[in-house]
């Protein structure tokens, strides 16, 4: 709206312009004819004998002689009364949003009395839906090397010593879960995190770094990784003997 305002503006304080350079040599009108037959370069003798801009003269030489002598003062004085009401109007509309708003809402209003009609579609309530995408519910093993490579496959009780490992690396944290329980990550600095047994990268290869599914702070390592079912009450407990009991749903996080 604001755009097509602007546009318009534009048009309208343009042939405004033209207007009021129409106006200007309108009691010369003869001089102003002999002037252009006689003259070498119209264009520039119109502006130095009237006070006329580039586009104002450009737009009188482009007027045929005969209607040149033909122009009526009273129709280009109509004309210009007209322009400027609506260049008003206009820029009154630019001049701050209440302007603006005012006119989206006659406009609506004028479109809905044009083409509104009785609606044509049913809205009914419908039960909400998930975007959530569903997790088989399948038997796998997690396993977290030493230096930090997780990995799941898929069932239970898999010999681990078939499992590979990049070299010097080892077997540190196995547990036995369900695809759709999740794994809690436990620090050094006491933060857990969650990762979704789905979303544990599976495969006979040696894993991804655990660091890639979390993001550990400076200085922390992880001390544990455990499967804690719902609505199950666990003990965590420091090297110093101190501890406490915390459920399930107060270790789920959605921290990375």
């Amino acid at each position: 709206m604001v755009r097509r305002t602007r546009f318009r503006l534009e048009r309208v304080e343009r042939r405004l312009h033209i207007l009021e350079g129409r106006q200007r040599i309108l009691l010369d009108i003869d001089a102003v004819i002999r002037l252009i037959r006689e003259s070498d370069d119209p264009k520039q003798d119109l502006m130095m004998a009237y006070p006329l801009s580039a586009l104002q003269a450009e737009d009188i030489l482009e007027i045929r002689l005969r209607q040149l002598a033909r122009l009526e003062g009273v129709r280009i004085d109509q004309e210009i009364a007209q322009l400027r009401g609506e260049q008003e109007g206009l820029q009154h509309i630019l001049s701050g949003r209440e302007a603006q708003a005012r006119l989206i809402a006659q406009e609506i209003r004028s479109d809905l009395t044009t083409y509104g009609d009785a609606r044509r579609t049913r809205i009914e309530a419908q039960a909400a839906v998930s975007l959530d995408t569903p997790v088989l519910d399948e038997p796998m093993t997690v396993t977290l090397s030493r230096q930090g490579w997780i990995r799941a496959r898929q069932g239970h009780h898999l010999d681990s010593a078939q499992f590979s490992y990049k070299a010097g690396d080892e077997a540190w944290i196995v547990q036995e879960t369900r695809s759709i329980h999740p794994l809690f990550i436990l620090d050094t600095q006491g933060r857990v995190y969650t990762l979704k047994g789905a979303d544990i990268p599976g495969g006979r290869g040696e894993g991804v770094p655990l660091t890639s599914l979390i993001d550990l702070p400076p200085g922390a390592r992880v001390a544990q990784a455990f499967v804690a079912l719902p609505g199950e009450q666990y003990l965590v407990a420091g090297s110093g003997g101190n501890g406490f009991m915390v459920a399930q749903q107060d270790l789920v996080s959605r921290v990375r």
